[in-house]
């Protein structure tokens, strides 16, 4: 973190931003295909927690260059705001998923439950990274 916070004059740019945006997200899709490899074991814990770690130092650049770049206070509100609604979407939609799976499907196992999940995440995470990409293509922002 203090290795990325010493180059911020040179990465505080939406060229880096995008760069850095789609490595983070590319972490992420990764993360779940570990676990989904591994499964329950120690290697993949580690490797799934190294990983978020690493996500984490990016993120607070993230966060500090959508300020720089969101220069106005009502673009930065609505950013917030739409975070803070996919948030709540996704803990709403994971609540009805176990729950459909409980009670329509009948599947009680957890570690079930957490495996089918993560194929889930795995499409998320795929449209995720198609939208980072065609919202830096359509505004010609690189």
């Amino acid at each position: 973190m203090l290795l990325l916070a010493r180059m911020y004059e040179k990465i505080l740019n939406i060229k880096s931003f995008y760069f850095i945006s789609l490595f983070v997200e590319i972490l992420m899709l990764l993360t779940v295909i570990i676990f989904l490899i591994f499964n329950y074991s120690l290697f993949s814990a580690l490797l799934i927690y190294a990983i978020y770690q690493l996500t984490f130092i990016f993120g607070g650049y993230l966060v500090r260059a959508e300020t720089l770049v969101a220069k106005e206070k009502e673009l930065l509100a609505k950013i917030d705001v739409k975070k803070q609604i996919g948030y709540l979407i996704g803990l709403t939609c994971s609540f009805i998923f176990y729950k459909t799976l409980e009670k329509g499907f009948e599947i009680d196992n957890k570690e079930i439950q957490i495996k089918i999940l993560h194929y889930l995440l795995i499409i998320l995470q795929t449209v995720i990274l198609i939208l980072l990409i065609n919202s830096f293509k359509k505004k010609d922002a690189l």
